[in-house]
């Protein structure tokens, strides 16, 4: 199993190998409807691509077009952007987009790694792993890449950020202990680092529930990942999937109805592909299924009114909404990732 620079390295160079074992995870579930999926693809030319498709699999579009490797798609807050790696500069870094893959912008542009960005629930900011000061630290700059600040600053290898729902927190993975992975919350200024999962085999790829409530990663056994979720406590700590191949980077559909993840079930470990299931682990479909690899999938949120201009203010009124309503029938969601 490719793990932390290794995988960095693979998705960008071996990338198929990357797309089988679960590549990088994607991020932030952010509340809403469920609108479409993005995704990383592999193509003809040998160099992953940011597709986007409907939620049932359908209508399948590449909106990077691009010959670099393009991969980690993310979707804004408010549904309308795509943030994700491309090394179509001299390096891997961070690029925003529209949601059909107009206006590309650059917003990193270092002779260092920057990938795996993750929104801040306003949209005003973006969380990212680099390696410009020599190691993986977890950094975080505004959304239009200026004030760029290293948050995590450990010697330790640092990255996968993801932020909690109400942006006071961000949870992130760091080898810092004893040389595994193991999963940390720190402040969004990067303060009060602190342990909240580890265990003997490796636990990496946090992402936070829409509701805030849980958190899912992914835990290897050997060669193999699977997607494990937990209180955001680190409490009740609870396996989801149980299968002889490699399951992972799972995240949760905006309404919180299914969680979409990557698996290698139909292929049995030659390729990766898109399929969702229940929150409970129950009802796996499959996706996508086809010669190539999909992977590190991320679940687009559709907020009403906001495609008509509503825009991040859109966002926080149905999102504060939706966590009313959440708070009131005790409305309970996992979501997940893996690595």
């Amino acid at each position: 199993m490719i793990g932390r620079l290794a995988l960095l390295i693979a998705l960008v160079g071996v990338w198929i190998t990357a797309a089988v074992l679960g590549g990088v995870p994607a991020r932030a579930t952010f509340p809403g409807e469920n609108g479409k999926i993005a995704f990383t693809r592999g193509t003809a030319d040998g160099q992953p691509e940011i597709y986007v498709m409907d939620s049932d699999g359908s209508n399948m579009e590449n909106v990077t077009n691009n010959p670099a490797a393009d991969i980690a798609a993310a979707w804004s807050p408010d549904g309308e952007r795509i943030a994700f790696s491309s090394d179509r500069g001299e390096s891997l870094d961070v690029y925003v987009m529209d949601a059909d893959g107009e206006n590309v912008t650059r917003l990193t542009d270092e002779p260092a790694l920057d990938c795996c960005a993750a929104w801040s629930p306003d949209g005003s900011k973006i969380a990212f792993h680099s390696d410009r000061d020599g190691d993986l630290d977890v950094y975080v700059m505004d959304a239009g890449g200026a004030n760029v600040v290293n948050l995590s600053d450990n010697p330790a290898f640092d990255g996968y950020p993801d932020w909690s729902p109400d942006g006071s927190l961000i949870a992130f993975s760091t080898d810092r202990n004893d040389g595994h992975e193991d999963i940390y919350l720190m402040n969004a200024d990067g303060s009060d680092q602190r342990e909240l999962a580890g265990e003997p085999d490796s636990e990496t790829g946090p992402v936070w529930s829409p509701d805030g409530t849980r958190i899912v990663y992914a835990r290897s056994f050997g060669d193999q990942y699977e997607v494990y979720v937990m209180n955001a406590d680190g409490t009740d700590v609870i396996n989801l999937t149980r299968t002889n191949v490699s399951d992972g980077n799972a995240v949760w559909a905006p309404d919180g109805t299914r969680l979409l993840f990557d698996t290698s079930q139909a292929s049995g470990e030659t390729s990766s592909d898109l399929a969702t299931m229940l929150p409970d682990g129950s009802d796996v479909t499959v996706l996508t299924q086809s010669s190539a690899s999909e992977y590190n999938g991320d679940w687009q949120p559709r907020i009403e009114g906001a495609a008509e201009g509503g825009g991040s203010a859109g966002w926080w009124i149905a999102a504060g909404a939706a966590a009313v309503v959440a708070a009131l029938a005790g409305f309970v969601v996992l979501r997940l990732r893996r690595s």
